[in-house]
Order: structure tokens, then sequence, then C-alpha cells
């Protein structure tokens, strides 16, 4: 009796031994994915409430010293501080822009006035979190690399850079995104870090053109100078463009060379976010791409899909010795230009 007995207990240890292990192993396994995936959503995902993401209407007040980073430029007076374009106390909404790196200041627009990159970042903390992250994959690969951020609007990039602990050379048309921006900037303590550059990029200096809206949307602001295509390619995509936010004067890309704050600038990541306007931007910018080891460039390509600008495009970044891929990597094929992503990213053939 106690010998069947042992058998009959070690046969149920045996018994129940062996689900037990392949269910620790189970177990441990789905523990350790869990783990990772936890941290992968941490730097993914917000976790945030609806609540602490609630943008406050504050008045902000360049009560400090004038804003010492933001530059224009004009062909009578070459670059010059431009103290004013930050003056005053504007109202505006407050929220929190979430980062890989943490969390950091950021101002916005009201939600119906601007329905993507405000909206987005008061419901979820971010804006275009896919293209975000790859941009800044791309600046930790090497702890040399800078970001040059060209159509900043209200700083979702550059504020991410700055956060990452990168320098930003930060250009925007619009002087209400360079306003929001300033105050974004100070109040993440980024001053030494970002400098600003108001000014429309083209492929001439000197112009003045207009800046064209885009109803709802202020990050579909746009340069309104020959801009046949633009207009065709939004209406395309419902939007309801009419008015005009004033004119600015233009710069070509090769001129930012002339600042000090990027003389420090060897490696770098572009991106670029223009509205249509990449293929000028791109005619001034030869010496801009000989000068500086360029890394990646982000660009922008819906508006090119169809249009002469996109072979401009094509035969310029060829020419620079750029491939194009996907933003998350995969190559793309020159022949079929017609159907690349709304974003494309440009790396050197090397």
């Amino acid at each position: 009796m106690k010998m069947f007995t042992g058998r009959f207990r070690l046969t149920s240890v045996l018994f129940l031994g062996i689900p037990l292990t392949f269910l620790c192993l189970f177990l441990f396994t789905t523990l350790r994915k869990s783990t990772h995936s936890v941290e992968k959503i941490h730097l993914v995902e917000t976790s945030y409430t609806s609540e602490d993401t609630r943008p406050q209407q504050v008045k902000v007040c360049d009560k400090q010293e004038p804003f010492k980073n933001i530059y224009s430029r004009n062909p009578k007076t070459g670059w010059t501080l431009n103290e004013d374009v930050c003056r005053g106390c504007p109202n505006f909404r407050k929220s929190k822009l979430q980062t890989p790196f943490g969390e950091t200041p950021i101002y916005i627009y009201k939600a119906a006035e601007d329905i993507y990159i405000s909206k987005g970042i008061q419901t979820a903390g971010i804006f275009d979190k896919h293209k975000t992250l790859e941009v800044l994959k791309a600046l930790q690969k090497d702890k040399s690399l800078d970001l040059i951020d060209i159509g900043a609007n209200i700083g979702v990039f550059t504020l991410s850079a700055a956060k990452l602990g990168r320098r930003v050379i930060a250009i925007d048309a619009l002087n209400t995104n360079i306003q929001h921006l300033c105050f974004s900037v100070r109040e993440g303590g980024f001053e030494k870090d970002v400098t600003i550059i108001h000014n429309a990029v083209a492929d001439r200096s000197g112009m003045i053109v207009n800046l064209g809206v885009q109803k709802n949307n202020m990050g579909g602001t746009f340069i309104d100078f020959e801009s046949e295509n633009i207009k065709k390619v939004k209406k395309e995509f419902k939007a309801t463009i009419g008015g005009s936010y004033g004119n600015i004067s233009t710069i070509i890309l090769d001129e930012i060379l002339e600042l000090d704050a990027l003389k420090s600038f060897k490696n770098v990541v572009v991106k670029m976010d223009i509205e249509g306007f990449e293929d000028r931007v791109l005619l001034g910018a030869t010496a801009f791409f000989k000068t500086l080891n360029i890394r990646a460039v982000f660009m922008e390509w819906v508006f090119h899909r169809h249009a002469a600008s996109g072979v401009t495009v094509i035969d310029f970044m060829t020419q620079a010795g750029f491939i194009p891929f996907t933003e998350s990597g995969g190559r793309l094929s020159v022949s079929s230009r017609t159907s690349w992503p709304l974003d494309v990213l440009w790396l050197p053939n090397s």
C-alpha cells in the first residue's frame, strides 16, 4: 500500500510537473514579451489622461530679456536679430508634448483652428508620431547629429530633438508659429540649443511672397507663389483654401550657412515639410548640401507625386548622392514616384 501510494505520488508529481514546467516557461516567455512591449510602448505611446492634456489658456509675456536666437534676413541688411516678433503678451494655449525623453511644454492653437497638429497634441500629446520617432531614431544613431527643421510650425520636431539634447535650426515663415515656438523653447529651457529663423525658404532670395491660408489647419499654411499645383493637391484632399496670413521675405537655404549658429553644425538630419515648396528650396541649396554632412533628409512628397516638381526633387537629390526610401527604410524605385508615400526619406548613397 505504501509502495502504491509512493508510486501514485511520484506519478502525480510527474503528471503535474510536466504541465507546470510548460506553464512556467509559457508565463516566463509571456512576461518577457510583455515587459519588452511595455518598454516599447513607453517610448512610443502616451500614458496620460485626457484631463492631463487639457490645454490651459494662458497669457505669456516676454518679461525676461528679449529672445536672442531669432534671426531674419532681407537683402538690404542681411541677417539681423529679430527681437520684435516674439514681444508682447499673447494669449496662447499651453499643452504638453510627449517625447521618448520626457514631456516638454508646448504652446498650441485652438483645436478648431488647427485640427491636425494642435488637436493631435491636445488629445494625444504628439502629432505625426511615426515620422517624429523616425527622425529621432536617425538623430540617436550618432551623438554628433543635429537637426535642421525646415517648416518647423509650432515645434513638434524641434522641441523633441531639443529634448533629446540636440541643437536645432528651426525655420518657419508664419509669425504666429514663430511666436508659439519662442515661448515653448524658452519654457522648455532650450534657448541655447535652438536657433529660430523667421523667413520663407525658396529658390530666390529677397522675394516678398504671400502666405496662403488653409482653413482650420495652421500647419497647412503655404507659400502662395506660382502655387497652382499646391492648391490643386490641397483641393484633392478636400482642403478649403483662401485668404492670406500676410507677406514674408524669402531666403535661399545656402544663406543660412552665413549664420554663426550653423558654423558649428557639421553632421545633420534635415526635416523638410513646406507644403509643396520643397523643389524650390533644393534649387537654392547647392552649397548647403556640399558644406554639411547630411545623413538623412525627411521630406514631404505628396505634392510632388504627379507634378514636374517631383522630377526636380529626384534629379537634385540623385546628383547630391541620395537614394529614396520609405520612412521605415524600404527602398523606393524612382520609376514609381507617382505611388511613393506621403513622406520620403533620402539617405546618402554610401
